[in-house]
């Protein structure tokens, strides 16, 4: 078990400094937009936000709010495509979007090094290693100690051993989350699991096509937390028929625009889930 401990970290040793370095600057990106998007809680529902956009941006074609809190509206304007970021409190225009140079640098850097699927393979590979490290310490430090209950009792040996051993506890669940969640990303980037992004959805249901209602009236949107929110997708101009299709962190439905009323909604099956917790 030792050895196993010992290669597993001289394998992982390099990549994986490269990693947690890059990992703990882009670990600054949703404290960013948190900053910058006002993301309060209690902010109100889907059709409260949504309602307003449509009023400050008539041309509003799709709504979406990461887990950050940034909620960005994408528009038609003169027949070019422009986005924007909104606040969430008022459905105020804050300004023109644009993804930070930066943060999409160091994030291709992190998931694949700029070497493509090797890079992505050298990162799961990684992933994996953090995880046997993670585990082979633990089996050792059990081992040491004298079994599970004295896990967390007091260690005996010269300072640097205690001071591994205390690091390592720290350590030890952020080094599981994390190898087991790349390892996750890897496996979804490889195909060899589903992310359940691409699985489908109940089929696209039509508008009663009544003259479409208020959005901020819709009683679909209005029971919908902003916090739940991840896309919603407004009806198509002049299209009756057509319907706001509404995605959550619970899954994805569609809302007539005349009656507001939710008509199908599909939750998430067990990957979509897995995805979204990840």
């Amino acid at each position: 078990m030792r050895r196993l401990h010992s290669l597993a970290g001289l394998a992982a040793a390099v990549v994986v400094t490269f990693m947690a370095i890059t990992g703990a600057i882009l670990s600054l990106q949703p404290a960013l937009e948190t900053a910058s998007a006002r993301a309060w809680a209690g902010l109100g529902s889907v059709a409260q936000l949504a309602g307003a956009v449509a009023t400050n941006l008539p041309g509003a074609e799709r709504l979406t709010r990461s887990a950050s809190g940034m909620v960005v509206a994408y528009y038609a304007e003169n027949g070019t495509q422009r986005a924007a970021q909104i606040d969430p409190a008022t459905g105020g225009v804050i300004g023109a979007y644009e993804p930070s140079g930066f943060f999409s640098f160091i994030t291709e850097l992190h998931r694949s090094l700029f070497l493509g699927d090797r890079g992505h393979a050298i990162a799961g590979l990684a992933s994996v290693a953090i995880a046997v490290l993670a585990v082979s310490g633990v089996l050792m430090l059990v081992k040491r100690m004298g079994g599970w209950r004295r896990l967390l009792g007091q260690v005996k040996g010269t300072r640097s051993q205690r001071l591994h051993t205390f690091l390592a506890r720290l350590a030890l669940v952020a080094l599981v989350v994390t190898s087991l969640s790349g390892a996750f990303m890897s496996a979804v980037n490889f195909g060899f699991i589903p992310d359940g992004t691409s699985l489908s959805f109940a089929m696209t249901p039509q508008s009663s096509g009544a003259a479409p209602a208020a959005i901020d009236s819709l009683p679909a949107l209005a029971a919908t937390p902003l916090g739940d929110l991840r896309e919603l997708v407004f009806p198509a101009v002049g299209d009756a028929t057509d319907v706001f299709t509404l995605s959550t962190a619970h899954g994805q439905g569609y809302v007539d625009q005349a009656t507001g009323a939710l008509l199908s909604f599909t939750p998430n099956n067990f990957w979509q889930q897995l995805y979204e917790a990840i």
